[in-house]
């Protein structure tokens, strides 16, 4: 069997016998990691007869590129193969270079089964079963027993969120971050913060829309203020990116109080999708958008008095920040409960691995 040897930028320069491949051939593999709509994770877990990690639980299908196939093509021949479903539909996700024993570039798609859905057929020689977890038993057991399950399932179970101030960071680097080839993302795209903002919903239409657009990235907008969680969850269902526009940060938080978005994003993260906010988008989640207060006084908080967030870092950020305000945020920091990081535009935070890195023009401000 022959498969595509690849070069540093995952382009074909040549194929090889798979058993001729040494630690320097850069080879490719597909992954799917596989849902259901309650948010369970189906693993599979490796046939102990095989010469790699033997018995240790690993993605619902995986497999190695051959000479002829795309990464789908290929994933949707393993997926039958290895678990009997037949012509999947799946979404494309993250693509990750990885070195460690092997040396490849390793595609991620995604898919969504039914709730109970347990029609397998297992191919025994490559898998020898599969079972669903829930998030919490799947987080239990990888800290108890961290050595049943491949070093990717540990990884697979960090989000990935791209935190930012403004435009002009995802266009020059957030988007990158994603790991998703351009014309390949799908990106549902909230407005909702810029209704409740002076203004600035007609700058969202008019210029900031059209800029991503113009860039080549694809996106699908919608406001998810009155909507339900079933109209929430058809519109995002073949999303792989979840963007939240700047705005109001209060009009936005009650939003997605009052509509029950917060479960959207969680599910849909849980599904391997990616997390990009900018602003009011940022803001919202941290554990409390206590920093979006500090405006001026004229700034409707639309009926809102509890600024608890969705808490997915373990900060709050201030966005749009210039040197000017230094003393002033200096000041208000004594107010916070917790850590500030600082963002000026065109600046932002990857949060990956539960990692926080800080990604941008110049450097991060750092204010004591």
């Amino acid at each position: 069997m022959k498969i595509p040897i690849v070069d540093e930028n995952d382009n074909i320069i040549e194929y090889r016998e798979r058993d001729n491949c040494d630690i320097n051939a850069i080879y490719r593999v597909s992954s799917l990691w596989i849902t259901d709509n309650e948010g369970k994770i189906l693993l599979a877990r490796r046939a102990f007869n095989k010469v790699h990690d033997p018995g240790k639980w690993g993605p619902a299908v995986a497999g190695t590129v051959e000479e002829g196939e795309t990464y789908e093509e290929n994933i949707i021949k393993e997926t039958e193969e290895e678990i009997g479903l037949k012509d999947i539909k799946p979404i494309i996700g993250i693509k990750k270079r990885r070195k460690a024993k092997w040396n490849y570039f390793a595609q991620e798609f995604l898919l969504t089964l039914p709730t109970d859905f347990n029609d397998f057929k297992i191919q025994e020689d490559e898998v020898a079963e599969v079972k669903w977890f829930s998030e919490e038993e799947l987080r239990r057991e990888l800290k108890e027993s961290p050595d049943d399950f491949l070093k990717w399932i540990h990884e697979r179970m960090s989000i990935k969120l791209i935190l930012g101030s403004d435009l002009t960071f995802l266009l020059k680097y957030g988007y990158d971050l994603t790991d998703i080839p351009k014309n390949q993302m799908k990106i549902g795209y909230v407005t909702t913060a810029s209704q409740g903002a002076r203004n600035f919903s007609q700058k969202v239409k008019d210029v900031i829309i059209p800029a991503i657009k113009d860039s080549g990235y694809p996106i699908e907008e919608i406001d998810i203020k009155g909507k339900s969680k079933k109209e929430l969850k058809k519109f995002f269902k073949d999303k792989n990116v979840i963007q939240l526009e700047g705005g109001n940060t209060f009009y936005l938080l009650k939003a997605i109080q009052e509509t029950g978005f917060a479960e959207i994003i969680k599910e849909s993260l849980n599904q391997g999708k990616i997390y990009i906010g900018t602003s009011a988008g940022s803001y919202v989640m941290c554990p409390t958008i206590d920093v979006a207060d500090w405006n001026d006084e004229t700034v409707d908080r639309y009926g809102v008095s509890d600024f608890t967030a969705l808490n997915y870092v373990p900060f709050v950020l201030r966005v749009h920040y210039k040197d000017e305000a230094k003393e002033e945020v200096k000041e208000k920091m004594k107010t916070l409960k917790y850590p500030l990081r600082i963002l000026k535009d065109g600046q932002g935070i990857l949060v990956e691995n539960n990692k926080y890195i800080f990604v941008g023009d110049g450097e991060e401000v750092k204010l004591n």
